[in-house]
């Protein structure tokens, strides 16, 4: 019989992931739910949070500059980190990254075809790239911490 050095997964910690995905989703979703004057004119979180991005980077930038591009990637990079986290629980070695890209770039191409039904919101497809990229960089960072800790145990021992 073979010893494995693999330690099992405690079943919370894969409910916590999953539903962290889940809360992403959610997120994702109602703030794509949101009007253009929503976001442009409103008072809530998320308006105040386009608004701070503008005021720091339009010095950079122009008073042109629309920060959404980074909102959407913030939100994707934690979508991608997430899916990654969750679905190395049930998947293994390149297959964890390639299905949380395929899923995260999915639901964003999703969630732009949901924009089209928004008042003030648009599908563009450049948000989908910025969407995919994001996500795709919460993937790798997800990747590179996992095989950090791996090798930081596997010195331990």
């Amino acid at each position: 019989m073979k010893h494995s050095t693999h330690k099992q997964t405690p079943p919370l910690r894969i409910i916590i992931d999953w539903l962290l995905v889940a809360l992403m989703l959610i997120i994702i979703f109602l703030a794509s739910a949101h009007t253009g004057a929503d976001l442009d004119d409103g008072t809530g979180l998320l308006s105040e949070v386009k608004r701070w991005l503008f005021l720091q980077l339009s010095p950079l930038f122009g008073p042109q500059f629309d920060p959404s591009p980074i909102g959407h990637f913030c939100e994707y990079l934690l979508l991608g980190a997430f899916l990654s986290r969750a679905l190395s629980h049930h998947l293994h070695g390149p297959q964890v990254m390639l299905v949380a890209l395929l899923l995260a770039s999915f639901y964003g191409a999703t969630d732009e075809f949901h924009q089209l039904f928004v008042e003030g919101r648009s599908c563009d497809p450049w948000d989908w790239v910025v969407d995919t990229a994001g996500a795709a960089l919460g993937i790798l960072i997800v990747k590179l911490w996992a095989r950090s800790r791996r090798h930081g145990q596997s010195k331990e021992a």
